[in-house]
């Protein structure tokens, strides 16, 4: 400003002007929506929702101020590092006595918190002790996720719930029939690390079956009667599915169809379903085998491969893995 006043003295004005106009313009334009409460839906947006959860919160079923209508991942899956975005709907069912704060976690194998965060409805701007009852207004979260330490990839459970902020203590949750639930999983997630993908180009033939194995370990195969072996499974889509596929794993003896025993179940533990492999990715699959105390000793073949629990039906080839012998 003082290099144009020294050309002109009416130089400066221009970028008086516009600061003094950008100053008028904040409250209005930026500060107002920033701090707005958020837009209710419409009927016909609510009707457009998914199929509602139907989880209310509150001190008892009859007394619940606000019902989790949907929760929706915005992107599938993510690298870990990568904020997960969820929309977050509700309903409002009148006003609460306090200011309760919601909650979303990103919860792996074994209870592992992998991402969470936690913020207020409207992102702050709704505070649940002024709710007017009958609004459906849905916020965009976004759960920051840590790079380190590397995440496996796998599906996690994505868990939406209310805490109160002066106790920290979690606020009741019902589901349809009034029964409180321990904690209220909605949705599913794939948060991985880039260097623990694994490519599978090799080993998977394009013209094979959907679901193939490309390798597999056994390292013993001695087997003790009643006790437990592990194994490693090591499977590649060569295509798209979109059933989720259990495992199975049969012991059977020399030209049986029957196994003398099994251990069917899904790939790793139920944490990676089979509709979410990415083409040609390797997945290791850790098993484990707990062998009955009643099966006779001997020679007998171990098999496995995929089928569907919904009609049996075959996702895979069934694999020889060879000869193991059972002592008792």
């Amino acid at each position: 400003i003082a290099g144009w006043w020294s050309l002109h003295r009416r130089l400066p004005l221009i970028p008086i002007a516009f600061l003094f106009l950008v100053a008028l313009l904040l409250p209005g334009q930026v500060l107002r929506p920033a701090y707005a409460r958020p837009r209710p839906l419409t009927p016909q947006e609510t009707a457009a929702l998914g199929p509602s959860l139907n989880l209310t919160f509150g001190r008892a079923p009859d007394q619940a101020f606000a019902e989790l209508i949907e929760v929706s991942v915005q992107e599938k899956s993510v690298a870990a590092g990568i904020p997960v975005p969820v929309r977050v709907c509700w309903r409002t069912l009148g006003a609460a006595e306090r200011d309760y704060s919601v909650f979303l976690q990103v919860i792996g194998p074994e209870n592992r918190l992998i991402a969470g965060r936690r913020t207020y409805p409207g992102l702050g701007s709704y505070p649940t002790s002024q709710w007017e009852a009958g609004e459906v207004f849905c916020d965009l979260v976004k759960i920051e996720t840590r790079a380190e330490p590397a995440v496996e990839p796998l599906v996690d459970q994505v868990e939406v719930g209310m805490i109160d902020p002066e106790s920290n203590r979690r606020v009741p949750v019902f589901d349809t029939e009034g029964n409180q639930l321990s904690v209220a999983f909605v949705d599913r997630v794939r948060v991985y690390s880039e260097s623990l993908i694994e490519p599978a180009a090799q080993g998977v033939a394009e013209d094979g079956p959907a679901l193939q194995l490309i390798d597999h370990v056994v390292e013993d195969r001695e087997w003790q009667a009643g006790e437990s072996h592990e194994f490693v499974l090591r499977w590649a889509a060569s295509t798209p599915v979109s059933t989720n596929y259990q495992t199975f794993v049969h012991l059977r003896a020399a030209g049986a169809d029957e196994p003398v025993a099994q251990a069917d179940g899904a790939p790793l533990g139920g944490w990676y379903p089979t509709s979410w492999w990415p083409v040609n990715e390797a997945i290791v699959d850790r098993r484990s085998f707990s062998l009955p105390a009643d099966v006779p000793q001997g020679t007998y073949d171990l098999f496995v491969g995929m089928y569907a629990l919904s009609d049996g039906q075959r996702g895979s080839a069934e694999y020889d893995l060879g000869e193991i012998v059972v002592s008792r």
